[in-house]
This record gives structure tokens, sequence and C-alpha cells, in this order.
């Protein structure tokens, strides 16, 4: 649905409904509404909507507009920049489909493993400080040395700091988010500076809700 009105807002076409042959006529006083059935060429859509209403009450609401009113309200140095980046970007996506044409690619990337091995997997589920870092070799992001290893070390580094007794296992998710939230902001995103966040919430919470 998402791509769906990505696709409008590209074309300027909303898609008409070819099983729609029987409105309800009580729909007809919502004069700001339209039910086609078929395809209607626009001059442009300037924005679109996208709800979703799942199972137990929860929903969503999404809300798109279209790149030409973001792109005017910024200035001339914030455009040529943003110019600037997006051509390096073409770039890069011209040079990967030329490298599908040829095979040395493919179109599609199914991924077949975890973003983590077996033997960290504890570690990036129950380390809070546990960040993905981009593996060049893999072309993805991945929890290995770099992040999940020196986020544990550093962990266990401040979580002996401030207890010196060391904590049970059922108070370690709490001791390493309290010790977490301690930290500058600097001293929570490693090397990249970006990366893939955990939340840890002792089950203990929940006891009430059971």
């Amino acid at each position: 649905m998402f791509n769906g009105l990505l696709q409008v807002m590209q074309s300027g076409i909303v898609p008409g409904n070819a099983n729609n042959d029987n409105t309800a006529p009580e729909l007809q006083k919502f004069d700001m509404l339209v039910y086609p059935n078929r395809s209607i060429q626009t001059d442009g859509i300037k924005a679109a909507i996208m709800k979703s209403f799942g199972f137990g009450q929860a929903g969503a609401e999404v809300l798109l507009i279209h790149p030409n009113y973001l792109l005017a309200a910024l200035n001339d140095t914030q455009f040529e920049k943003y110019v600037t980046k997006r051509s390096k970007r073409a770039g890069g996506l011209h040079q990967y489909m030329q490298d599908v044409l040829s095979g040395k690619n493919t179109f599609v990337r199914v991924k077949e493993h975890a973003p983590y091995t077996s033997e960290n997997e504890m570690n990036v589920y129950l380390n809070p400080l546990a960040r993905a870092s981009y593996n060049a070799k893999e072309k993805t992001w991945t929890f290995g040395d770099v992040s999940s290893a020196k986020a544990a070390k550093q962990a266990t580094d401040v979580v002996t700091v401030a207890a010196p007794t060391p904590p049970s296992f059922d108070q370690l998710p709490k001791k390493l988010l309290e010790s977490s939230l301690a930290q500058s902001g600097a001293q929570l995103i490693l090397s990249s500076g970006q990366g893939l966040g955990i939340d840890v919430e002792p089950v203990a919470t929940f006891a009430d809700y059971a």
C-alpha cells in the first residue's frame, strides 16, 4: 500500500477499483470522498494519507507529502548540498544496476542469516549498548567485533564501576540499562555514530498484567 501511494505521487494517477460496481448510496453524503472504478489522471498529488487498522485495536497512520514541498522549504545552500548528495547516490545506483545487468550483482539481495553470530546472540539481545556496524565485505549492517564486542566490554566496565558486587542474572539487564542512561550521548554511540539500539525491559515489569 505504501509503495502504491509512492507510485500515485510520482505519476499523478489515482488508481480505480475495477470491482467497484455498486457503491453504497449512503456514501454520497461525503462530498469530499471519491470512490472511482477507473483510474484518474490528475495534474499532481500534493499529499496522501494511509491508515492501517490491526488486531488488538492497534493501528498506524502515515502522512506522505510530495518532496517538492520539502525541497521548496530549503534555502539555496541546503538545496545545493542536497543536489550534490543525490547525484552521488544516483551514480551509485547506476553502477549497481549495471552490475545487475552484467551478472555481477543480484537485483534483490535476500538475507540468509541474522546480523549476528550464534556466539554473540546473547550479547545482542541482552546488551542495550550493542550496536550494529557496516560490514563492507557483506555490504550490510552486522553485529561484529567492532560493535557488540566493544559494547559488551564497555557495559561490563560500567557495571563494575557502578556496582562492585556482580549483579544477579535477572538484574543484569536493569543494571546495563541504568548504566547506559548514566553515560553521555557520545559514550552511547560507538565508532560509526549510527546503529541499531536494543531496548531491554525486565519481565517482572509485566507481572501485574498476567
